[in-house]
């Protein structure tokens, strides 16, 4: 199989991405098309072959929209630089309550940062 201007491309940016210590993926070009993790990093790839060569993609960034992002089971949020913290009592598709009175709603929560351990805060996002 010849291979295309941009299949040679993708396999240069892949041999770029190995090179640095980053994952890659092939594909077979004659079977069903799934992308696959390379694992060996003495892999050598051939861009003659009937595969196809990528960087892995980078797993995507999301806000907490759904309960089952909320770690659990203990979970405490904070505003993003704040001293104070609220122990995350209930969860629901709305958001997170935090006390009786207050549910923290999932679109704010761009601006908080959630801890298992009250020692090491991260952003309320999980990946996709």
């Amino acid at each position: 199989m010849t291979p295309t201007p941009e299949s040679l491309e993708q396999t240069a940016a892949a041999m770029r991405a190995q090179n640095k210590g980053k994952p890659i993926q092939l594909r077979s070009l004659t079977k069903n098309g799934v992308w696959v993790d390379i694992t060996s990093p003495n892999y050598i790839l051939d861009c003659f072959d009937s595969y196809e060569y990528r960087p892995k993609p980078e797993p995507k960034r999301v806000l907490w929209s759904k309960p089952e992002h909320v770690p659990g089971p203990v979970c405490w949020i904070r505003g993003t630089g704040r001293v104070a913290c609220w122990f995350v009592v209930g969860v629901d598709k709305v958001g997170l309550a935090v006390s009786q009175e207050t549910i923290l709603m999932y679109p704010d929560l761009d601006s908080y940062e959630y801890s298992t351990d009250r020692i090491t805060w991260k952003p309320c996002e999980t990946t996709e």
